[in-house]
Parts: C-alpha cells; structure tokens; sequence
C-alpha cells in the first residue's frame, strides 16, 4: 500500500467523483418546486385512456430508485476499483503481485561475482569448486562458507574450534560477515592435519605423508559436493526467479487490463453523468418556466400492499412538473451508456435486460397514472438527444 487511504487522496486523483455533489442540490430544489403553486399547464392526450391502470406495477415504477442508483454506482466503482484496490486496507498486491520491497529484499540472487546477503548463496566466481578451493579462489560467504575462528567446509570439518555444521555452516562469531574468504590449499592441509593428528607433532615419514594427502583430497572432494550442491540450489533458485518473473508477467498484463477497463469505465460515468444531470437540470428550468400537472388520478380503491404502495407514492410526488418525465430521461440514458459500453463485465444479456428494465420502468409510469404517455415520449426524447449530442461532440473533441 502507497498511501493510507482518505477522502481527501480520493477525490484529488479521481475527479469525477465531484458528480456525486449534484444530488443534494437537485433533491432540495426538486421538491421545492413541488411545492411552489404556480398556474400549471395541464397536460393530457387521449392515449392515456388507452393504458389501464395498474397497481401491480408500483413495485415496478419503485425499481427505478435502486436501478437509477445502483447503475450509477457501479461506473463509479469500476472507475475507482485500481485506485480502491491500491489504497485500501486489505491492498496486498494482489492486483500487481508482490511489493516492490518484498521483490527486492532477499528475494533475488546476486550475479557477477555478488550475492544479495537475503539469498544466501554465492554465484559466479565466489563459489568455490574442488579445483578452484586449491588454488586459492574465493567462497561465497552467503553460502554459509564461514572461515576464520571455525569455518566448516562441509559434513565432517567441525573441529572442536568450533566449525559450523552442515545446516548452518557459519555461526554468530565463528563464521565470515561478509568479507570475502580466502581458502587455500594450505588451508585445507591445516585442517586435514589438525583433524588427523591434532595439534601435536605431524609425521614425516612416507606413509603419513601418503595418508596425509589422501585426506586432503577427501576434503577437497568434500568441499565440491558443497559447491555442486550450492550451484544446484542456485540453478533451482534462477529457475524459480524465471518462473516468478512469468508470473509477474501475467500479473502486469491483468493490472494493464484492469486499468484499461477502469479507464472505460471512467469515461462512462462521467458521459453518464454530464448527460444524465444536464437532463435533470433542463426539466427543473421547464418546470419553472413552464410549470405543468395531469389530471390522471383516480381514487385507489384496493387494500392490497401495492395499493398502499400507490397512496405512498403519490403522497411524495405531487402530480404537478411532470413534464418531462426525469423517471424516463434518467433511465434512457442510463441504458444507453449501458448498451454502448465497452466493459467486458457489461455481456450482450446484461445489456438486453437492461433495455428491458428501462421499458418495464417507463411503463410503470403511465401504468399506475404518474406520468401522461406525453411526459414518457418527453423525457424519453430529452435524454436520447442530450446523448446522442454528447456522443458526436466526444467523437470530435476529446472531452475527458
């Protein structure tokens, strides 16, 4: 995680999240003019009388609410979703893989003639083999190669110095700490005569001489297991280096999809947006400047829930500014932003059964006698035009 998150760091990288401070001020001047009285104009067409009233269809006109937001937010949220999931408290790279700290610290092998201290094993020149530890080229002390006070060269070279053990062939003082270390043939004699004869007189004669040496060449042989088995550990780890360097791979192109469509999305929402609330705004300016009501209302006589549902609503929208329909605008270009869409999560179903949504919404309108088909065409017109004059004017200009 880059930075903790906070509203502040939210709104300075992503903008468009201002839209949200439309709401207040459109539902307090709405309901404002609810409730203003001005001399409306009536509006009614002989077709209203064609659409029986339903009331079944009240849960259908109360879907708008959660579409109409719910739709909204979920371009919010695809735009937001990197940034969400690169500032939020359970960020931990999964979307990019490992940290950067914890790719860099112990987690690579050193190359050349270096090895990081995290990877614990020499590379090129420092790892001695049988051959090289005779004449005198350097062990890697990563390795666990310790020299010094104790230094062990493999299984069988603890001497009661102290060398280190075959798991952890350096110990606390008795190992090298990062200098490089030296060994030699007459290093290798040294310990073979110590751990044969001790620290007393060495032999002279021939056959001491001859076992003498046999033992050298039994710890130099030794000391090549070491390296073999470290050059094999060094070659698993490269192996495992590549392995995750494919996978990082992989990482970095979901990451540049993720972005991609975060971008798309962003695009979305703020064409959903401008065009969505420019539509609000202009049916507010009608309602005051040409102020209008339907005379559709009949007495619910049911007793049913959806009745109770239908004296609610009409209890909190007032049959007066009415036309244009802002249930209708909203939808249509909710689902226009929807159809035209290049999310990938967006599938052709989804798109249609927004299409539906939209028509069964628009409906429900005329259905329980909120809107006249007048208001319906109205809004449903104001909000394709303001759409398809942003589109064109997107395709010229680069907007955003």
């Amino acid at each position: 995680m880059n930075d903790k998150w906070s509203l502040k760091a939210l709104v300075r990288e992503n903008r468009f999240v201002l839209f949200l401070l439309y709401w207040p001020v459109y539902v307090l001047v709405f309901f404002t003019l609810d409730r203003i009285e001005f001399a409306h104009h009536l509006i009614e067409c002989s077709l209203d009388a064609l659409i029986p009233f339903n009331e079944y269809f009240s849960g259908i006109y109360l879907l708008w609410i959660p579409w109409f937001s719910g739709v909204s937010f979920f371009f919010l949220y695809m735009a937001l979703k990197p940034w969400l999931k690169k500032h939020g408290p359970e960020f931990t790279r999964t979307g990019r893989g490992r940290s950067d700290d914890s790719r860099a610290a112990g987690a690579k092998a050193g190359t050349g003639a270096e090895a990081e201290a995290g990877a614990g094993m020499g590379t090129g020149a420092e790892a001695g083999t049988g051959a090289g530890m005779d004449t005198g080229t350097e062990a890697g002390n990563g390795a666990g190669m310790g020299t010094g006070a104790g230094g062990g060269t493999g299984a069988d070279m603890g001497t009661d110095a102290g060398a280190g053990t075959e798991t952890d062939m350096s110990t606390d003082a008795e190992a090298g700490t990062g200098t490089e270390a030296f060994i030699t043939a007459e290093d290798v004699a040294a310990v073979a005569e110590e751990a044969m004869y001790g620290t007393g007189a060495k032999p002279a004669n021939e056959a001491d001489t001859e076992a003498k040496t046999t033992a050298v060449l039994k710890l130099a042989a030794e000391a090549a297991d070491v390296s073999v088995s470290m050059i094999t550990e060094k070659n698993t780890w490269k192996k495992f280096r590549a392995d995750d360097a494919a996978y990082m791979d992989r990482v970095d192109a979901v990451c540049a999809k993720d972005a991609e469509q975060a971008e798309i999305a962003r695009r979305d929402y703020v064409k959903l947006c401008t065009v969505m609330y420019t539509a609000m705004t202009l049916s507010l300016i009608t309602y005051v400047v040409w102020p209008n009501r339907i005379d559709l209302r009949e007495p619910v006589t049911g007793t049913g829930i959806f009745a109770e549902i239908v004296r609610m609503i009409r209890f909190a929208d007032t049959p007066y500014n009415v036309c244009p329909s802002i249930h209708v605008a909203t939808i249509v270009v909710e689902a226009l932003t929807i159809g035209e869409s290049r999310l990938e999560v967006l599938t052709p179903g989804k798109k249609a059964a927004a299409y539906v949504v939209t028509l069964l919404i628009a409906y429900s309108t005329m259905a329980i006698k909120q809107h006249s088909i007048v208001d319906v065409i109205a809004g449903a017109a104001l909000g394709a035009v303001l759409y398809v004059i942003y589109t064109a004017a997107e395709r010229r200009v680069r907007i955003v």
